[in-house]
């Protein structure tokens, strides 16, 4: 085998690596230049109050506390990803993230975190 010819073809697998690379950021990152938009879904719009009982499993299972009164919302196109509010008295809400493909839940977090200025 020629020498050009080898090194042009590792060169080609070296540029088709790259390439699959970019695409697999661009996809998982959404092709957003600002983070935050990623989570703009969660100061806008309406709280919903009817948590569905798969929602509310998920929390159980997670051994999630204080969530005597909760409300939710649904992440646009997120196929499953939601945030929920808990209270114990209405006045104090702790904010989680729930993956329902996987039953997990992550928080509490911060709102103000992702609210734009």
């Amino acid at each position: 085998m020629n020498t050009s010819t080898s090194s042009s073809k590792l060169w080609l697998k070296y540029l088709s690596a790259c390439f699959l690379i970019l695409v697999a950021y661009v996809s998982c990152a959404g092709g957003k230049g600002n983070p935050g938009d990623e989570y703009a879904w969660l100061t806008a719009g309406a709280w919903r109050e009817d948590l569905s009982v798969d929602l509310a499993r998920i929390l159980v299972k997670n051994s999630i506390p204080g969530c005597g009164q909760n409300r939710w919302k649904a992440r646009p196109g997120g196929q499953g990803e939601y945030a929920v509010q808990c209270t114990r008295d209405g006045n104090v809400w702790k904010t989680y993230l729930l993956y329902s493909y996987s039953q997990k839940v992550v928080g509490p977090i911060s709102i103000a975190e992702f609210q734009k200025n």
